[in-house]
């Protein structure tokens, strides 16, 4: 047992060095690059931004942080190559400006809804759809921005995309250099595109206090109308009843069409001890009718 607090050190990164950088809105790229293990590779760590002892023990280590910080915290961490990224899902209305345990949930219940936010979702989202990519950290314009870029050079805008934290001041991209494929890709979370070209960004920006998340899953354009849409509605009916040569469609369209004069319309034999009769109906209207003779 004693030995199970030494490899939770070893083996998990406690936020520290980001919550500090987010403290003083300095996501400096060289700084955050290093995921703060001790002795033990990137990918073999668990990270956050703050965990259930950062949050709940007596030195509250992050209990002050704002759900801002958080999700700003969690674009960073959750958008990279490496670590095994948690997200602690806080006690409702506490945290931040409030009580450390504001009393309003009870044990076994569900925490706040933060997890929920566009950003996180999207941060996620980015993080399955990058697995393999490798990752390039820079800074946009100024230090309390922070691009992490996935990539995989195959030519591809499918299979690349950006996350940008932009802690303060609204930024402009163009200009800057990446290691994306050419192409224009989606900002999932605020709407808005970058486009690259040449290992350029040429185009696009980024809001103030946000996270952005550049990336074009889900983003595929719906598909167009049918061309050749089925643009009548047939009835059938069995031809025993009244005969495949007398049996009558007495119909009309029940969203206020007329009837048709009795006895109806024809219907005509169909496929083996059937008889029917094709509707155009182009725009899918519902039908009422019975069957006569």
């Amino acid at each position: 047992m004693a030995a199970y607090p030494a490899l939770f050190e070893k083996y998990s990164s406690n936020g520290g060095a980001l919550r500090s950088a987010l403290n003083s809105k300095n996501l400096n790229a060289g700084n955050l690059s290093n995921l703060q293990g001790q002795g033990v590779q990137d990918d073999q760590l668990v990270t956050w931004v703050e965990s259930h002892d950062t949050y709940a023990n007596g030195d509250r280590q992050s209990t002050g942080m704002t759900d801002w910080q958080i999700r700003m915290g969690w674009g960073v961490i959750g958008a990279r190559a490496s670590g095994a990224a948690l997200f602690f899902n806080r006690p409702v209305g506490s945290g931040g400006a409030n009580a450390q345990f504001a009393e309003q949930s009870q044990l076994g219940d569900a925490g706040d809804n933060e997890w929920k936010s566009p950003e996180v979702k999207w941060v996620n989202k980015f993080r399955n759809a990058m697995e393999g990519n490798a990752e390039y950290l820079r800074n946009c314009q100024a230090e309390n921005c922070l691009m992490i870029e996935r990539y995989k050079s195959d030519g591809s805008n499918a299979n690349d995309g950006v996350v940008v934290v932009n802690m303060d001041g609204n930024k402009n991209l163009a200009g800057l250099d990446t290691a994306l494929d050419d192409g224009t890709y989606t900002n999932q979370v605020n709407g808005g595109t970058i486009t690259v070209a040449n290992k350029k960004i040429t185009a696009g920006s980024v809001k103030s206090g946000k996270v952005s998340v550049f990336v074009n899953i889900g983003t595929a354009p719906a598909p167009g109308p049918d061309p050749t849409p089925d643009s009548t509605t047939t009835v059938y009916y069995p031809s025993t009843k009244f005969g495949a040569d007398s049996t009558y469609l007495h119909w009309r369209f029940a969203d206020g069409g007329t009837w048709t004069t009795a006895p109806g319309v024809k219907m005509t034999a169909a496929c083996s001890g059937y008889v029917s009769y094709a509707i155009e109906n182009p725009d899918g209207r519902p039908i009422g009718f019975v069957f006569t003779n």
